[in-house]
């Protein structure tokens, strides 16, 4: 009894070690490139390690890892900006639930045997002109392409539709114009007053009034020494141009 389940027990383990990791191995080739620029030297590094390609476009194996990769490239005087890179769950991990269970997914997950870069990388790079005055390009950030989740998941994105505005509009009376169509009420002008000194305003008045003007107003326009021209408005919109001189006033043409 005692000899079948040491038996037993081995193949379990055989079993066992054997499925703990059924994905392709903890490590990864990944080819960098930078663009425009060429031959520059690059450093990869993830919570695993660091890496270097001595030379764009090249390759180097790294370790797979859960964490983003970062690379940073240099060439002469000219540095790129950090390019962030995550990493993705591949689909094999997800068997290896089935074959290996709970410890398969955790020495994959330990290990960063479950997790995929993406094989060729791109980091936008500049490496003419002057040094001190390029600016170089803002890498984007970094997106998975499937969800680092045993489950298969993927993650929740952002909704990406804007909130609706909403405005309130002012309720319009049946027969009447919104607050914001009704005209603004006339402002009324106040003529300027003649000057208080003026000898034949009163003539200039009655004189457009004796010529059928209605209510006239009159407003001095021009005063001399011996006569005055008035502006004289009457009630019909209509105006009269009178001069009146030495007590005696006529209307101007």
């Amino acid at each position: 009894m005692k000899r079948h389940f040491a038996m037993a027990a081995l193949a379990s383990l055989v079993f066992v070690s054997g499925c703990a990791s059924i994905t392709t191995g903890q490590n990864q080739p990944l080819t960098v490139e930078t663009m425009p620029c060429r031959m520059a030297t690059c450093r990869l590094s993830n919570d695993k390690g660091t890496w270097y390609v001595s030379a764009t476009p090249g390759t180097v194996t790294v370790q797979r890892a859960y964490g983003d990769m970062t690379i940073i490239c240099e060439k002469d005087e000219f540095k790129s900006n950090p390019t962030l890179v995550a990493s993705a769950t591949k689909g094999m991990a997800f068997g290896n639930i089935l074959v290996g269970g709970i410890i398969g997914i955790a020495v994959d997950a330990g290990t960063g045997a479950a997790y995929d870069y993406p094989p060729v990388i791109s980091v936008p790079m500049i490496c003419t002109g002057d040094p001190k005055l390029v600016v170089q390009p803002i890498p984007p950030p970094p997106l998975s392409v499937q969800a680092k989740s045993p489950s298969g998941e993927s993650p929740s994105a952002p909704s990406l539709t804007p909130a609706l505005m909403t405005t309130t509009v002012p309720a319009t009376v049946a027969g009447t114009n919104s607050p914001a169509q009704q005209p603004m009420p006339p402002v009324a002008t106040k003529p300027s007053a003649p000057p208080s000194d003026s000898k034949y305003l009163y003539s200039a008045e009655q004189f457009a009034k004796s010529g059928g003007c209605a209510t006239p107003v009159a407003t001095m326009n021009i005063r001399t020494a011996v006569a005055e021209s008035f502006t004289v408005t009457c009630s019909n919109a209509e105006a009269m141009s009178i001069r009146c001189e030495n007590g005696v006033c006529r209307a101007l043409q």
